[in-house]
């Protein structure tokens, strides 16, 4: 009868039984909570509960999932602020708790990143990655000062973010871009959203300095494709999805080391 946002039944700890998880969101007394419920010989008894990150707002429907390790563990994301977060839920001792969160500050910054951003298989190992950003450096032009983010996938195995797949991500288009481990930390990239474009340039982190340009991506329609093929003669068809043809340029430099 408690107030809840979200709840979920499930098998926690493996003993093929299954509990009731209560996910509170209580954004006016700043006091977020989870917490683990079971039925035995004296009814309903509360097994464990945990603080979530107090700056919550909102938060999705929890996913069970495995962490890195195999183990059972419950994955919510919640936006906080602009941004927002993922918060790890697993049993431990017979209880319930969220190694992401700490218990100073009342936060979890560790999974911080931008609002668009869920979890996902990315790599479809069966194990869902947290979205984790970092600064990307950005190609300025027009007086564009947009500041940009690499996207890392990480599992989680209890104690450490461990990543799996770098991405630039273009939610606009709908695609992203898997960035080779060599690439990460050395390119800087355009971001043309008018235009539909991506371009990605070599970047010398130390003189903050950008090179040559690596790589072109842009989305187009069919039609306007078909009707300036020569526009686009130096670019080659690399998918389609939904009446959108995605076009590509690669430099030499691309391929070397």
């Amino acid at each position: 009868l408690q107030k809840y946002t979200h709840f979920l039944t499930l098998d926690l700890n493996g003993d093929k039984k299954s509990g009731v998880l209560i996910v509170d969101i209580n954004t006016t007394k700043q006091y977020n909570t989870a917490a683990l419920f079971s039925l035995n010989d004296d009814g309903v008894v509360q097994t464990g509960i945990c603080e979530l990150d107090s700056k919550i707002q909102s938060a999705s429907a929890p996913i069970v999932s495995e962490l890195s390790n195999g183990k059972t563990a419950i994955y919510i994301d919640a936006v906080k602020g602009v941004g927002a977060v993922t918060e790890v839920l697993i049993e431990e001792r017979g209880g319930l708790t969220n190694p992401l969160f700490d218990a100073v500050t009342r936060e979890n910054i560790r999974t911080l990143r931008s609002l668009s951003y869920t979890v996902s298989d990315i790599n479809g190992d069966g194990i869902v990655e947290i979205p984790v950003q970092g600064p990307l450096p950005s190609v300025n032009k027009d007086d564009n000062n947009e500041s940009l983010y690499y996207t890392n996938w990480c599992s989680y195995n209890g104690e450490t973010l461990t990543n799996q797949l770098t991405t630039v991500m273009n939610l606009n288009d709908g695609y992203y871009i898997s960035i080779p481990s060599k690439w990460v930390g050395n390119i800087a990239v355009l971001k043309d959203t008018e235009k539909k474009i991506r371009e990605i340039y070599r970047y010398n982190g130390e003189t903050q300095q950008t090179g040559e340009m690596l790589l072109c991506i842009q989305a187009i329609s069919a039609k306007e494709l078909d009707s300036g093929k020569a526009l686009y003669s130096d670019m080659q068809e690399i998918a389609r999805s939904n009446g959108t043809v995605f076009i590509c340029a690669l430099s030499d430099g691309a391929f070397e080391d």
